[in-house]
C-alpha cells in the first residue's frame, strides 16, 4: 500500500491531517516541517504551484516528500532595457593599482527576458567591445549577462538605473561594482 508520505503532493500541501500522519511517523521532522508548511502556505496561499522545490529529509536522509510551489505563481515581466547605459568606476588591478574607467553597456536587443548587447570600455586608449548575452530572473529586476571571460550580475535600481557587479576572469582578473544610467533608449 501507499504510505501517507506518498499521498502528499503539490496540490494538497494544505491537508494538515495528511501532513500530521507523516510527522507522527517521523517525529524529528516536526520543527522543520512546521516552518516549511507555514512558509509554503503563506507563499502559495494553499493554491499549489509549480516552480521552486522544497525537500524534507529525515535524519537518515530518507526523503519524506517533495513539494513544489511558486511565489503566488507570478513571474514579473522585466522592464524594457534596450539602449545605452553609462557609468564610471574604479577597479583594482592584480598588481595593486587602482584604475578609473568609464563604462558603456549597450543592450541592443531584448525579447521577453532574453538580452543581447555588449560592454565597451577604454583600455589604455584602445576601445574594447565585448559582446554578451543574458536574461532577467523571474523577479523581473535581477539579471545576469555572460561573455567570454566576463560575468555581469545586475539589478534594476530604477527605470533608468542599473547596479552592476562585473567579474572579469580573463588575465588579469578583477571584480568591481558600477552604477550605470540610461543615456539613450536607442542602442549606440
Amino acid at each position: 500500500g501507499r504510505s501517507s508520505a506518498d499521498t502528499l503532493g503539490p496540490h494538497n500541501i494544505c491537508h494538515t491531517s495528511r501532513m500530521s500522519a507523516v510527522l507522527r511517523s517521523r517525529p524529528k521532522l516536526f520543527p522543520c516541517a512546521v516552518a516549511l508548511v507555514a512558509g509554503l502556505t503563506i507563499a502559495a496561499g494553499c493554491a499549489g504551484g509549480t516552480d521552486a522545490t522544497a525537500d524534507i529529509s529525515a535524519v537518515d536522509n530518507t526523503p519524506v516528500q517533495t513539494t513544489t510551489v511558486t511565489t503566488l505563481g507570478v513571474v514579473m515581466a522585466p522592464p524594457d532595457v534596450v539602449g545605452s547605459w553609462e557609468g564610471s568606476y574604479t577597479f583594482p588591478t592584480i598588481d595593486g593599482a587602482l584604475v578609473d574607467s568609464p563604462l558603456l553597456v549597450v543592450i541592443e536587443r531584448q525579447e521577453g527576458t532574453a538580452l543581447w548587447g555588449y560592454e565597451q570600455f577604454d583600455d589604455a586608449g584602445q576601445v574594447i567591445r565585448i559582446p554578451f548575452t543574458g536574461s532577467f530572473d523571474a523577479d523581473g529586476q535581477s539579471f545576469g549577462l555572460a561573455a567570454t571571460g566576463l560575468t555581469i550580475i545586475g539589478t534594476m535600481a530604477g527605470a533608468d538605473q542599473m547596479n552592476l557587479r562585473l567579474f572579469k576572469v580573463s588575465d588579469p582578473p578583477s571584480s568591481f561594482q558600477v552604477m550605470v544610467e540610461r543615456t539613450s533608449s536607442q542602442p549606440s
